[in-house]
């Protein structure tokens, strides 16, 4: 008579712990995904505004160059010299911001 009630009793207790385990893993499991989610969305904003800040000033830095030194007919740089001095400020650029692997330039 006491066996009967002791095994439905242990097989309701553990029917509801693995309930319970399982919602709870469940749940945590969720968590982790939306905050992981959240770390992804805001590394790769921060990379897009990076890019972005280095484009800029990639651009704004040739045009300087162009205006400094490919401009003016009287003073032009030789060619090589000038691409020599284009490729090293580009490599500056990029040194500075490390998220930016590779740029072209039309």
């Amino acid at each position: 008579m006491f066996l009967p009630l002791i095994i439905i009793s242990l097989l309701v207790l553990g029917l509801l712990s693995n309930q319970l385990f399982s919602r709870s893993l469940i749940e945590q499991t969720t968590s982790n995904v939306v905050d992981e989610s959240q770390l992804i969305l805001s590394r790769t904003d921060y990379i897009f505004r990076s890019v972005e800040t280095a484009a800029n000033i990639m651009v704004t830095n040739i045009n300087r160059m162009y205006d400094s030194y490919g401009a003016k007919p009287d003073t032009a740089m030789e060619p090589i010299q000038f691409g020599n001095l284009m490729q090293s400020r580009l490599s500056i650029d990029l040194s500075i911001f490390r998220e930016v692997d590779a740029a072209v330039f039309i």
